[in-house]
């Protein structure tokens, strides 16, 4: 505090207040007036800013007036006519082509996602399918194996079987034999019976796995040629119908045999045999030799007909003729091919033929 505002008795001069309005004592002053002159130096300091900030206040309007910058990805804002087609899915046709242009981008990306879930399903259960056939196939095989192990070893044991029943019994051939055995000593007897008995249920077992065997491989030739039969079919329409099957399939064994020189008892032992059967079961084979009779009959004209010989009319009482057992036994192996289409059935009936021709 300064000296200077001490008043002469000593007594203390209030500061002057800054900004406070001066009073003239020789004027009237109202209580108006000293507010007003107030309001006014207090609004003084705002008004000499308002210059210095109105550049800064004219910067920031323009910063909100201006639109802020977008920040636009690689595809964003693309030209759609710049973007690769779509390729058109396999299950449109060429001739779809055309309206598979013409459909939306966005509609041809849902078709080909739809398309490729499809393929990816069918693949999915084409997979699924050749797993399991092949796991099938897999057991089939193991069980075929483990079926032949154990008829190997059957066999084995019925022989050693007989073996031991020829080494500790080779004395016994014959009823009094046994008879003899039974007396003298009836406790060989017994063993003899056992060894007998063992054999029995051994050479049994083995009659059943050949029982087995035979039915699964005639199983088998059975379902081949009904695939080859109905293949044929396909390949050669005659064969649709039954009696021009039968007269096919009749002439493609005289053809075998007169023409290709192939003896009965060759063809015989090519049926008996799986592999053999198999060829000439094959529906490729047998249109070969239809194609061939043909031609044969192209080369040979003029074309004879053939006159169908009429039965003799039989008497009651009166005895068959000679001749008629064989012409029933052809009769029945026709009606038997015509329901099988079998090749074994067409030799059998081919044979039974020449038999009749020949008596």
């Amino acid at each position: 505090m300064s000296t200077e505002n001490a008043a002469a008795g000593g007594e203390l001069e209030p500061a002057p207040v800054i900004g406070a309005p001066t009073l003239d004592l020789d004027t009237e002053y109202s209580v108006e007036q000293a507010v007003a002159d107030f309001q006014k130096k207090k609004n003084a300091p705002a008004e000499s800013a308002e210059p210095a900030t109105a550049e800064t206040e004219s910067e920031a309007k323009a910063e909100d007036a201006a639109p802020p910058e977008e920040v636009h990805g690689e595809d964003e804002g693309a030209d759609p006519a710049a973007e690769p087609p779509i390729e058109r899915p396999k299950s449109w046709t060429e001739a779809e082509d055309a309206e598979w242009k013409a459909t939306p981008r966005a509609l041809q990306q849902k078709i080909v996602a739809r398309e490729l879930e499809r393929d990816s399903n069918l693949r999915r259960a084409q997979n699924e399918a050749a797993d399991a056939r092949k796991a099938a196939e897999a057991d089939q095989a193991k069980w075929k194996q483990e079926r032949e192990q154990y008829v190997s070893k059957q066999s084995a044991y019925t022989q050693a079987l007989e073996t031991a029943l020829q080494n500790e019994f080779g004395d016994i051939q014959t009823m009094n034999d046994v008879r003899k055995l039974q007396a003298e000593d009836p406790f060989r007897f017994q063993q003899w019976q056992l060894r007998q008995m063992e054999l029995g249920h051994a050479k049994a077992e083995e009659r059943a796995n050949e029982q087995r065997t035979l039915q699964e491989r005639q199983s088998k030739r059975t379902v081949y040629e009904t695939e080859q039969n109905k293949r044929l079919i396909e390949l050669v329409p005659d064969m649709a119908d039954v009696k021009k099957s039968v007269e096919i399939r009749e002439r493609a064994v005289a053809t075998l045999t007169n023409d290709l020189e192939l003896s009965m008892d060759q063809l015989t032992r090519w049926l008996q045999d799986d592999i053999g059967h198999e060829i000439l079961s094959n529906a490729g084979i047998q249109k070969m030799i239809y194609e061939f009779m043909k031609q044969k009959e192209v080369k040979a004209a003029p074309a004879k007909a053939l006159t169908k010989p009429v039965p003799a009319v039989q008497k009651p009482g009166v005895s068959a003729p000679k001749g008629a057992q064989a012409a029933e036994s052809v009769q029945a192996l026709r009606t038997k091919l015509n329901g099988s289409g079998s090749v074994e059935d067409a030799f059998a009936l081919y044979q039974a033929k020449r038999r009749r021709s020949a008596s």
